[in-house]
């Protein structure tokens, strides 16, 4: 019956047959104790069926705690067999008749004549399973430490992220308010404002965070990974969002036929224009795919659908000095650039997309 014990592997066949003769049986009852913490007791218990939950007392509120459960065919109580030391926690029975053989110390020594070398072999093996556990939670108690450095790195470097991101967002007030406040004429879709309004609200604030953020430029999306597919995405998506778009405003043109959105959207957008949002497009995506990356690694826990959503908040907010419907028209249009990156971590396509999106915005007046 003992030999499956894995503290008896060590022993004879007449050894464990001495052993369970003088084994005393017994069966508890779900939450009758075997034992309790601190008692000190020498025997060494072996689950024949059934199952037990293993307590610890918490210091504060003195509660029992379980924190492990142990099925037939494991032994437990042997430190205080091999030392005679006070038990280390609580253990009750989990389920109704769990039967368990229990092995004196006393009983050992005295009532077999080899009870000396059958302990000493015991003690043996109980020393090499300690030897063996105590490298494993070494072993994962570096791992554990590990973790929480990384952990602790990765909000320094989201704190990092999130300053710049501060910084960002009033750079974009203060050039705000002083265009309102000194230029009240001024055309914020103008091609000045466009190449100012990327330097402050992108290129500084990505450059100030870029070092402290530990992304490589093809983590971000700069690499020939995925390209093939990423072009297929951007292509599939923004003619996609073309058709769609068209069809929308041909039947808002068949109802109101004076705003004649078909014209403004097929008017040609001037080259310099079109080339500067080009760069505008690609620079844009490349800090919004190092947000969203950011907060993905830092709420790694959460579905991806949040990263992007969080992003596209962000990114709203940073379309606040064209107005309500660039706004809108920022979010919207992030969310589906997130999940676009977000298939093939490549900037080609999703830039592609940003690039279409913008014009036809742009052309429909809706930035």
């Amino acid at each position: 019956m003992l030999e499956k014990f894995e503290i008896l592997q060590n022993l004879n066949d007449t050894q464990i047959s001495d052993i369970e003769k003088i084994c005393d049986t017994r069966s508890y009852q779900a939450g009758e104790a075997i034992f309790a913490e601190g008692e000190t007791t020498d025997e060494i218990f072996f689950l024949i069926s059934g199952q037990i939950g293993l307590y610890k007392r918490e210091p504060e509120t003195q509660n029992n705690i379980k924190f492990k459960e142990m099925e037939a065919g494991n032994s437990f109580g042997e430190m205080s067999f091999f030392d005679g030391s006070p038990r280390s926690c609580t253990i009750e029975a989990a389920i109704p008749n769990t039967e368990i053989w229990i092995l004196s110390k006393q009983k050992l020594l005295t009532k077999i004549s080899t009870g000396s070398d059958i302990f000493n072999t015991i003690s043996q093996t109980i020393t090499h399973q300690v030897n063996d556990l105590l490298r494993g939670l070494s072993d994962k108690h570096i791992v554990v430490l590990q973790k929480q450095i990384d952990e602790l790195k990765e909000r320094n470097r989201f704190a990092h992220f999130l300053f710049s991101l501060f910084l960002c967002l009033l750079l974009v007030t203060i050039l705000n308010a002083i265009v309102n406040d000194s230029l009240v004429d001024y055309n914020v879709s103008s091609i000045q404002f466009l190449v100012g309004y990327l330097v402050i609200a992108m290129i500084l604030p990505a450059l100030l965070s870029f070092n402290k953020l530990d992304l490589s430029f093809q983590e971000i999306g700069i690499t020939k990974k995925n390209t093939k597919q990423s072009i297929i995405d951007g292509v599939v998506v923004s003619l996609g969002a073309g058709v769609l778009l068209w069809i929308i405003v041909a039947i808002v043109d068949t109802i109101v036929p004076t705003l004649d959105l078909t014209a403004k959207l097929f008017q040609p957008l001037p080259l310099t224009f079109v080339l500067i949002y080009m760069a505008h497009s690609y620079l844009q995506e490349f800090v919004r795919a190092a947000v969203q990356i950011s907060i993905q690694r830092f709420a790694s826990e959460l579905k991806v659908v949040y990263p992007i959503v969080m992003t596209s908040l962000i990114f709203g907010m940073v379309h606040a000095p064209f107005g309500t419907r660039p706004i809108v028209f920022a979010v919207l249009g992030s969310i589906v650039f997130g999940f676009v990156y977000q298939r093939t971590h490549n900037l080609i396509g999703v830039s592609l997309v940003h690039f279409v999106f913008g014009c036809l915005g742009i052309s429909l007046g809706l930035i």
